[in-house]
């Protein structure tokens, strides 16, 4: 069920939150911008180069991911 859960959060093409890139340092200010306004704003990970592929870090160990994403127009869509 937890692998299913994964797949679905990672692959299944809802769209529940924006998520944005920034540069690290800048996280603070637009934390407190976006609080003025009333948006909550989550820092969820970060980019490092690809060398190792995509991957996830679960519960202390990486764990290597499929380079796909939802595909709006397939057919089992």
């Amino acid at each position: 069920m937890k692998e299913d859960a994964l797949r679905w959060a990672l692959y299944g093409g809802e769209d529940y939150e924006l998520l944005a890139a920034l540069p690290s340092e800048k996280a603070a200010a637009a934390r407190e911008k976006l609080a003025a306004a009333g948006i909550a704003f989550t820092v969820v990970g970060e980019v490092t180069p690809a060398a190792g592929g995509l991957r996830v870090l679960e519960e202390g160990r990486i764990i290597p991911l499929e380079a796909r994403g939802f595909d709006h127009f397939s057919p089992s869509s």
